[in-house]
């Protein structure tokens, strides 16, 4: 009898020996290894003249202003909101649109920029205008296709020193073509070239 119990009482123990040495030895779960989440960099402080997001700013200033002026002894052209005259080149391209005049040329001939957009006047067809990049990746105005310029010896109001500069300079028309002579040519005793200020409303002399 004593026998029995002992038996019975050593069973129970191998038995919680056994079911310890499982629980020992089995080997327990583990969660699958993820690589920890890469910690998010800070947001970089945009750089200056840039907006956050790596977007441009919004444009602050004054825009480029195209309207159609009369001088005396041309047809209508095309000036700025300063009335000043705005030139095509003939070598330049119009289909496709590609200014020619680099380098030491836009000493002479400075490009129409219009980094604040542009507006256009009663008068111009504003489907006409657009632009082309240039190859310093500025982008230049055109009309009709036509890359257009300033003459750097242009220093007044209305002057136009630089039509027919080469034969292949010409103040531009309202179509974006060559502006042509008129029959509207002053007496050699009046002032040349000199805008109708009547035709050109709000204009001061200019400061380029």
């Amino acid at each position: 009898m004593r026998t029995s119990r002992f038996l019975a009482a050593l069973g129970g123990v191998l038995a919680a020996a056994g079911l310890s040495a499982c629980s020992l030895t089995a080997p327990r779960a583990e969660p699958v290894f993820q690589a920890p989440a890469a910690e998010s960099a800070p947001e970089a402080s945009p750089e200056p003249g840039e907006a956050a997001g790596g977007e441009a700013p919004a444009a602050t200033g004054t825009p480029q202003v195209l309207r159609i002026a009369q001088v005396a002894g041309l047809s209508p052209i095309v000036v700025n909101g300063k009335g000043r005259t705005i030139y095509r080149f003939d070598r330049d391209s119009n289909d496709p649109p590609a200014a020619t005049c680099v380098a030491e040329c836009v000493k002479t001939w400075q490009p129409v920029l219009a980094p604040n957009g542009v507006e256009v006047d009663a008068g111009l067809e504003e489907d006409l205008v657009g632009s082309v990049e240039r190859p310093d990746g500025d982008q230049q105005l055109t009309l009709n296709g036509w890359p257009l310029y300033y003459f750097h010896e242009d220093l007044s109001l209305g002057q136009i020193a630089g039509h027919g500069s080469g034969d292949v300079w010409f103040a531009v028309s309202p179509a974006g073509g060559r502006a042509e002579k008129s029959g509207d040519d002053p007496a050699p005793a009046k002032k040349p070239q000199v805008l109708r200020l009547a035709e050109v409303d709000g204009l001061s002399p200019p400061s380029w």
